[in-house]
């Protein structure tokens, strides 16, 4: 899943460690929630210690889904033998291979792409057979590597002119897309802050279009209590306590750099406000693969800089200027011309609580980049079983999880087991268990394994972009990412938080640690209600986290059909120090947890594909 919470549990993509030195200048203030009520506790929290049996029409697919079942086929899906199922990677279509047998076997229909007509001639006439549909939506990624850039300064002093140049991987690290040749003055911007509640203006007067911008990370006053940025709202929006995680859709987000970028720029150089060179050489050794620690094997995922074709890009791909970590050292030769170094600059400021921009008259950069890019193929797993009623089997209920990890190098596999194997088995468990059962829904069911959700939620949102079948006349998704992890007293106090208001106490104290849940949904829509229906039948202490129209967590694949104003449903568990290494295996699976989130998504998928 992605850190995204993710995406997020889910990752701003592998830009996170290439601009590792500059994530703190982002800044993330959440709208501001009302003050929660004990009946939003009530409404929030979906308890039952005591379930009652399964509703007669849907016990027999029901009854299919017991941890025995669903802990045998996770166990291969995430064996060595998958090898971590890195998506185009042989691993991933063995998985796939996997699935679709399964999918054969139990009878389900291909739902993927039309496959290709074949044609034959006889007795002098040729005839054309239409294809038919195969279990595969192909898509492709382009994929960027071998950058080589450069940063080539000139700094002119009177008749002198004095040049140095800077080399990417060495010097300083970015997140280049492509060929690039740029030559800009610069511009000096401190902090890059306008906040006129305190007076305070960094941009003044400057036209940043066109030009190279020069700025710390963060806020002025960092450790000074003095400072008018340590006020809450300031110094949340400034100097977070850790790294904001990129949420497309989250309401009221504050992005430092994208708001500069709004004003035009060629380039943002950013230089940090309190680290040290050593941090960024650091992190231009993990931009070539090799990991800062050595206590954890590193997955060549986050070193590949992969973009979907035929899609939307997200903000994050578009942010309109080449942003660039760059160090003290490269900073303080900008700076040359002006006569001062980067850390007088950033104590001026801090001192006098003034800004201190200015362009930098007889300064040029020059940026260039050249990079071999290369198509990448990659699929989802798409498989349909057909509704019952002759009317309503033109509309279809989409069920889906990511079957793609982050692959295996070096000798180590990442198995994701939870991550996220465990979703895409509960597909296809709830898959054998509508086969199985008697009674057929009345909608079709669409179940998809989405592939490059670990890269950027590729997948879906291709499948957003180019819908099987249409988003017109898809009644919902429901998503299944993480479901097997088990939280206990200490983790499940993370979730409950924010529900610990006067008398919840004893509402509280009810929940049991190994069978809590979450379930992120639409706010008032009718999945919400379903979940507090058919939790009966299963069990479950539940988090219901209803949310308004296109705010849904950006870090998992329900996230395009929420964009899209399709209804949806997410179904999680506890997230673990296991989350994105070797030690995600199935040996550490919660089976009955598991098994229950399972049968809820079954229940769930029934009652909305059969109203």
């Amino acid at each position: 899943m992605s850190d995204k919470e993710a995406f997020v549990k889910k990752r701003i993509l592998t830009a996170v460690l290439l601009l590792a030195a500059f994530l703190t200048s982002y800044g993330q203030v959440p709208a501001k929630p009302p003050a929660m009520k004990l009946e939003d506790v009530q409404k929030a929290l979906v308890l039952i210690e005591k379930p009652e049996p399964a509703p007669a029409e849907w016990k027999a697919g029901f009854d299919l889904l017991t941890p025995a079942n669903v802990l045998a086929m996770l166990s291969f899906a995430s064996s060595d033998w998958m090898e971590g199922r890195e998506t185009g990677a042989k691993g991933f279509l063995m998985a796939a291979d996997y699935a679709i047998s399964l999918f054969k076997m139990w009878g389900l229909k291909p739902g993927g792409d039309m496959g290709p007509a074949s044609f034959r001639f006889q007795d002098g006439q040729v005839t054309q057979t239409p294809g038919e549909r195969t279990f595969f939506q192909a898509y492709s990624l382009r994929e960027v590597e071998d950058i080589k850039g450069s940063l080539g300064l000139e700094v002119r002093k009177g008749d002198t002119i004095k040049k140095r140049l800077f080399r990417s991987g060495v010097d300083f690290g970015w997140y280049s897309s492509g060929t690039m040749d740029v030559t800009a003055p610069v511009v000096f911007i401190g902090y890059g802050i306008q906040e006129s509640k305190i007076g305070w203006d960094e941009l003044k007067g400057l036209n940043l279009k066109g030009k190279i911008v020069l700025v710390l990370s963060e806020a002025p006053g960092k450790d000074d209590p003095k400072s008018p940025f340590q006020a809450k709202e300031l110094k949340d929006k400034y100097l977070p306590t850790s790294p904001a995680v990129y949420t497309p859709g989250s309401p009221a987000r504050y992005n430092k750099l994208t708001e500069l970028a709004k004003l035009g720029p060629a380039a943002i150089l950013v230089v940090s406000n309190a680290g040290q060179d050593v941090d960024t050489f650091k992190n231009l050794a993990v931009e070539k693969g090799r990991p800062v620690s050595t206590e954890q094997p590193f997955p060549k995922i986050y070193s590949r800089r992969l973009s979907l074709l035929g899609a939307p890009p997200e903000e994050y791909e578009t942010a309109g200027s080449v942003t660039i970590s760059v160090t003290r050292e490269i900073a303080d030769a900008i700076l040359e011309g002006a006569g001062t170094t980067i850390d007088e600059l950033k104590k001026k400021i801090e001192t006098i609580r003034k800004p201190a921009s200015a362009e930098l008259p007889g300064t040029r950069l020059t940026l260039q980049a050249e990079a071999k890019t290369t198509l990448v193929k990659a699929c989802n797993v798409v498989a349909i079983l057909e509704g019952s009623d002759p009317k309503l089997k033109d509309e279809y209920l989409v069920i889906g999880a990511h079957y793609d990890g982050l692959g295996a190098s070096d000798g180590n596999v990442w198995n994701g087991a939870d991550d996220n194997a465990s979703g895409s088995i509960g597909v296809l468990a709830i898959a054998q268990a509508m086969v199985m059962n008697p009674k057929k829904p009345k909608r079709s069911v669409v179940f998809c394994l989405w592939s490059g959700e670990e890269e950027g939620l590729f997948g879906s949102r291709f499948y957003v972009a180019h819908p099987l079948f249409p988003l017109a006349k898809t009644v919902g998704c429901i998503n299944f990412d993480m479901i097997s992890r088990a939280y206990d007293d200490t983790t499940s106090q993370r979730p409950l938080r924010k529900y610990k208001i006067p008398g919840s106490e004893e509402l509280l104290k009810k929940i049991r640690p190994a069978f809590l849940a979450g379930a992120q949904t639409l706010q008032g829509g009718e999945f919400a209600d379903w979940q507090r229906r058919l939790n009966a039948f299963v069990g479950l202490d539940l988090i219901l986290d209803e949310r308004a129209q296109g705010t849904s967590s950006a870090g998992s694949d329900h996230n395009p059909f929420d964009k899209a104003k399709i209804p949806y449903i997410y179904y999680d568990a506890a997230s673990t120090t296991d989350y994105h290494k070797v030690t995600d295996s199935v040996e550490k699976v919660a089976g009955d947890l598991y098994a229950k989130i399972i049968r809820l998504g079954y229940l769930t998928a029934c009652a909305v594909a059969d109203k």
